[in-house]
């Protein structure tokens, strides 16, 4: 498989160029909003994002108009919480998830000014043991590669293995980051987050953004959102992991060893311990070895709670089949299991259908460059604004960063840290985030002083829901953006 995607890669292709042609986008429905009044637009999505909300099922938006370079109107619609219901408001902290990578780019680049970092240095030669030991490319990745994901690292791979050589093509990459957030920290002997706060929020007055969700910012922050069916198809592979250890080896061990395959009940009573010790064992591997324990307690309660639904329903059906005087003795134990599989059946097939799960909180976040800021949308729209008109980063460098530095399509390539989606109406600034239960989009037009900020609290079932959102409020086209949020550019290669 990995040979033949070597081959499509091949055959995709893409350049590196300094500059790339607009696409004609002058259909009427096309066309920027960016010289209506703030209040039209404002009062238009009053009208649009509540209506949209529910008809997506989206339990809560926050929005910010970036319009004649400054914030023009913030605002919240829907809940934090679908249980609570606290509305959501233009202060309420979302999960950015790949938004963070924007701050992280602007860090790094912050740290070239004055020679901490190098836009072409190979990173490794920052690190005292080599990120890559015994590859072939890996000590010519730089800075300039990991910002525009032409470093040749993947995503989500468990690995450190280089899928093409650095600066030949286009990967969109977390493991670019994370190895970007090593050499942040080494060069500057401190955390991402203490670093963000010198360089960063502290500078722009981002007094509501985190790494790490910082107590005093938590009781702010929105409730991501899962539907049921997500979780149950987790529930369902991690309840294999006992099945296939425990369950079937026990029946097996049993009719060898007791030459019978019924347990009697201390038999049984030991192989349920097990089972569920077994389940929660698989449940920590998976979730609490990667940081994503939010997801674990909620598979906990979820399971917990559709557990004991099952039993007490069962017991009370077992009781009420024992007293009826209706049913045949001979046909009670055929009733009492037809009404377990039922219970079961529809109370799996119940949860399954429930929306909008509020996920928990969780406050031992780890810093990561590539995914774990929270922030409110005031916050992040400030920050678009000194990435267009900048205040602390030098002038070399935000020209830079809004410059072409590979190509993914003929309306979408990749500047130093942002897309850039081009337009026959001017070149825009882009990244998109999108965790399992937050979605949020940052875009912003740079000649005009245009954009938006919007998140959502909603699961990655509609990825495109911040994206459509911005959309309605700034205007113009934004297919080639949303291709390149589905990640159908990746892999492209450099012509030879």
């Amino acid at each position: 498989m990995r040979y033949l995607q070597v081959i499509w890669l091949i055959l995709a292709g893409t350049t590196i160029y300094p500059s790339v042609p607009p696409s004609s986008d002058s259909d009427p429905q096309h066309l920027l909003r960016k010289d209506e009044q703030t209040a039209l637009i404002a009062k238009d999505l009053q009208h649009f994002i509540p209506g949209y909300l529910e008809e997506q099922g989206i339990p809560g938006c926050a929005i910010a108009l970036i319009q004649n370079h400054q914030v023009a109107w913030t605002e919240g619609f829907g809940v934090t919480n679908t249980i609570r219901k606290t509305p959501v408001n233009r202060e309420t902290l979302f999960e950015v998830a790949s938004n963070s990578k924007i701050v992280s780019s602007y860090i790094a680049l912050r740290l070239v000014a004055p020679g901490k970092l190098s836009l072409d240095t190979p990173l490794n030669g920052y690190l005292a043991e080599p990120w890559f030991p015994g590859s072939v490319y890996g000590d010519s990745i730089t800075l300039r590669h990991v910002l525009s994901h032409s470093s040749g690292l993947g995503h989500n791979e468990r690995g450190r293995e280089l899928l093409f050589k650095p600066g030949s093509g286009y990967y969109y990459s977390n493991q670019g980051f994370s190895f970007l957030q090593e050499v942040i920290e080494k060069v500057t002997h401190g955390s991402l987050e203490q670093v963000a706060l010198e360089q960063v929020f502290r500078p722009l007055e981002m007094e509501s953004t985190s790494y790490v969700n910082r107590k005093e910012l938590r009781r702010n922050m929105a409730n991501g959102h899962i539907d049921g069916g997500y979780l149950m198809k987790i529930s369902a592979l991690l309840w294999l992991v006992p099945v296939l250890l425990v369950v079937l080896p026990g029946i097996v061990l049993l009719r060898i060893l007791r030459k019978r395959w019924i347990p009697k009940k201390r038999e049984a009573g030991m192989g349920i311990i097990l089972v569920i010790s077994t389940w929660l064992l698989a449940l920590f591997l998976l979730f609490g070895l990667v940081g994503w324990l939010k997801y674990g307690w909620l598979l906990l309660f979820f399971n917990t709670g559709l557990a004991a639904s099952v039993l007490v329903l069962i017991v009370l059906g077992r009781m009420a089949v024992d007293r009826s005087k209706v049913i045949p003795s001979r046909k009670k134990r055929w009733v009492k299991g037809i009404w377990v599989m039922a219970v079961a059946g529809l109370l799996c097939l119940g949860a399954a259908s429930m929306e909008r799960i509020p996920v928990p909180k969780w406050s031992r976040i780890r810093p990561m460059a590539e995914a774990s800021l929270r922030t409110n949308v005031h916050d992040m729209a400030s920050f678009l604004l000194e990435l267009v008109e900048p205040a602390y980063l030098s002038e070399d460098l935000a020209s830079q960063l809004r410059e072409s530095q590979i190509i993914l399509h003929q309306d979408i390539s990749w500047g130093l840290g942002m897309g850039i989606l081009h337009t026959s109406q001017g070149d825009a600034l882009w990244q998109w985030g999108q965790n399992a239960d937050f979605q949020s989009l940052t875009i912003i037009y740079p000649e005009y002083g245009f954009g938006a900020v919007v998140f959502t609290n909603s699961d990655w079932n509609q990825p495109d829901v911040a994206i459509e959102i911005a959309n309605r409020a700034l205007g113009g086209d934004f297919e080639s953006l949303k291709r390149a949020a589905h990640l159908e550019f990746n892999m492209h290669l450099q012509d030879d």
